[in-house]
């Protein structure tokens, strides 16, 4: 081992060590972490912060211990490890296999720790979310959904209604300024879903909506249908 590189791969190691997790730390507060997780920016991110490390020979594991003990502690010895191992591999091209194949393994265990971390967080779901996966209307109507930017009650008790083909749930849906117009054009989206007429009949041949105006609901749902060959 050449023990003059020592000074600057400390030097490497801590300035890695210092900088990479306020990077990551101002990155995780402009981005909505799940985004991150998403984009796959985190595992370069992380791969970089642990797998860069190991030119340090361990001191990186101090840094961590000092600044980032105790969330990423295990991570950061496990990258002092490995940097110590690469460091005393005397073969160049085996060191370079070692150093991608600790950026692969470090980043992917992080990753996926860094995933659990978010999904056992009780983190607040997006309004894409819970129309995807809500399957009862009670689940809209829940208090801790009040405060999600752009929820709506009623596009909830919509998607519900399509993905079980139900008309029933739409009679859920709460009247627009006086109008009942989003229930019926809900009972208009099932009955394409299910390919059904006789659904469109359910709908009142006028429907005002929050101008007081037809909204010929009924009638454009025949026609379509009508149109494919219902």
């Amino acid at each position: 081992m050449n023990r003059k590189l020592l000074p600057q791969g400390a030097m490497l190691g801590c300035i890695i060590g210092l900088a990479l997790p306020i990077v990551v730390f101002f990155i995780g507060m402009i981005l909505d972490s799940e985004q991150v997780m998403q984009s796959g920016l985190s595992m370069p991110l992380f791969s970089l912060m642990f797998g860069l490390a190991s030119i340090g020979e361990g001191l990186f594991s101090l840094v961590g211990i000092l600044y980032l003990l105790p969330i990423l502690l295990p991570y950061t010895i496990a990258g002092g490890l490995i940097g110590y191992w690469i460091q005393h591999t005397k073969n160049k091209a085996v060191r370079m296999i070692l150093i991608f194949l600790s950026l692969s393994v470090v980043g992917a265990i992080v990753f996926f720790a860094a995933s659990i971390g978010v999904k056992e967080s009780g983190r607040r779901m997006t309004k894409e979310e819970v129309y995807r996966t809500a399957t009862d209307p009670s689940e809209c109507e829940s208090p801790e959904l009040q405060g999600i930017e752009n929820f709506s009650v009623n596009a909830c008790y919509n998607n519900i209604a399509l993905r079980s083909e139900d008309v029933s749930i739409c009679d859920n849906m709460i009247p627009y300024k006086g109008a009942d117009h989003q229930k019926w054009h809900c009972y208009e989206e099932v009955a394409r879903k299910k390919l059904d007429p006789s659904i469109c009949l359910l709908i009142p041949e006028v429907v005002l909506n929050e101008h007081k105006v037809d909204s010929g609901i009924r009638q454009g749902c025949l026609r379509v249908l009508k149109e494919w060959g219902y």
